[in-house]
Order: structure tokens, then C-alpha cells, then sequence
């Protein structure tokens, strides 16, 4: 079920930065990965703008989040994912930079690169690391 929530909330970023910066093109390449098949049933895309919790009410009980009937439809669903052409990290980044071509081209081939590479976060966060050395003593559990 995480991995599937992580899906969706990694599609809908890429919907929100796509129309924040202008790369409609993307917006849709986007919006196709969010078929029927590879719904979420706890989140919801509102408006292209906001990723909202879905409720599921008393009535949907037999399908808890995390529960092992909702982890074997996730599985299910990110098994059905069909990634095509248009949809690749490579052509995610092609449209990315074109919208760039008043950069040189330098600097696009820079972005594009970054663009493709596999995501490796910090070791620390920087603000979270701040925040944790002037509040030690604060830490909730």
C-alpha cells in the first residue's frame, strides 16, 4: 500500500510542478499513469492541484490501508503499471528541457542528466538536522 501511495504522490508532484512551471505537456503524460487500474483508494488527485486523503468511512472496513488484502491489490496495481514511451524518465526530461531552451545548452544537458539520474536522498536533511540541535530536548515519540 506505501508503494502505491508513493506513486501517486510521486505522479501528483510531477502534475503540480509540470503546471506551476508551465510544462503542460507533462501534466498529461502524467495524468495517464493515473489510470483506473493504478488507483489509490485512500488518496484522491483534486483539481490537478491538491492530493487529498480519501475517507473511507465505517461502511469500508474490509479494506484497511496496510491491511494485507489492500497490500495485495497494491501489488496488483503497480504490477499492471505500464510505463510508455512518452511516460520515461528520459522523456520526462526531454520535455523538462525543451521548456528550457533559453538556458544554454550546457546548462540543459547539466539539468537533463540530473533529471535522469536515480534519486538518492541526503544522508541528513539539512532543516531537519538544524531543528533537531536547537530543540534536543523536545523530541516527541
Amino acid at each position: 500500500s506505501r508503494r502505491r501511495s508513493l506513486f501517486t504522490l510521486a505522479t501528483s508532484m510531477i502534475i503540480f510542478s509540470s503546471k506551476a512551471y508551465g510544462i503542460l505537456p507533462l501534466v498529461s503524460c502524467a495524468k495517464a499513469a493515473l489510470t483506473e487500474k493504478m488507483v489509490d483508494p485512500f488518496l484522491q488527485l483534486v483539481d490537478d492541484s491538491k492530493l487529498q486523503a480519501v475517507s473511507t468511512g465505517l461502511d469500508h472496513l474490509e479494506n484497511v490501508y496496510g491491511s494485507k488484502e489492500d497490500d495485495d491489490d497494491a501489488l496488483k496495481s503497480l504490477s499492471a503499471i505500464e510505463i510508455t514511451e512518452n511516460q520515461s524518465r528520459e522523456s520526462f526530461a526531454s520535455m523538462i528541457v525543451k521548456m528550457l531552451e533559453k538556458s544554454s545548452d550546457l546548462e540543459s544537458s547539466i539539468v537533463k542528466e540530473q533529471l535522469i539520474k536515480d534519486f538518492l536522498p541526503d544522508d541528513v536533511c539539512p532543516l531537519g538536522a538544524q531543528l533537531f540541535m536547537e530543540t534536543p530536548g523536545q523530541i516527541y515519540q
